[in-house]
């Protein structure tokens, strides 16, 4: 990120380049969320059938994909809602842009380990 500023000599031209890290580490957790899902899908049928030989129901609250959709989902609206705040510490005026997709690419880096530890746990 640091690098935009290295190589961006006007203002906006930095923002273009914050703009796109943000939503290329945005792209990196819908990835890893992705991958994530097909790994709890996969869990969650696994443990359906180890209950079903043993003759027992399955209990939603140990199904890990529903959870994870769930986490996502919260996530969305916490990077929305924080970034929106962060970037309203300017009240509108010049940064704001700048402030909010720093923001979204912080979040989305720290989202990023949280799913890659998550597909860690599932596959272990």
């Amino acid at each position: 990120m640091a690098a935009c500023h290295e190589e961006a000599s006007a203002l906006a031209a930095a923002y273009a380049c914050e703009e796109a890290a943000a939503n290329d580490m945005l792209g990196q957790v819908d990835a890893a969320f992705a991958k994530a899902l097909d790994a709890a899908i996969t869990e969650d049928a696994s443990y359906s059938s180890v209950m079903s030989r043993k003759n027992e129901p399955v209990d939603p609250k140990f199904l890990v994909a529903p959870a994870l959709k769930q986490a996502q989902e919260g996530w969305l609206q916490y990077l929305k809602n924080q970034c929106r705040a962060e970037g309203e510490t300017r009240h509108g005026g010049s940064g704001t842009d700048s402030i909010n997709s720093l923001c979204r690419y912080r979040l989305a880096k720290q989202r990023l380990a949280e799913l890659e530890t998550t597909i860690s746990l599932i596959q272990r």
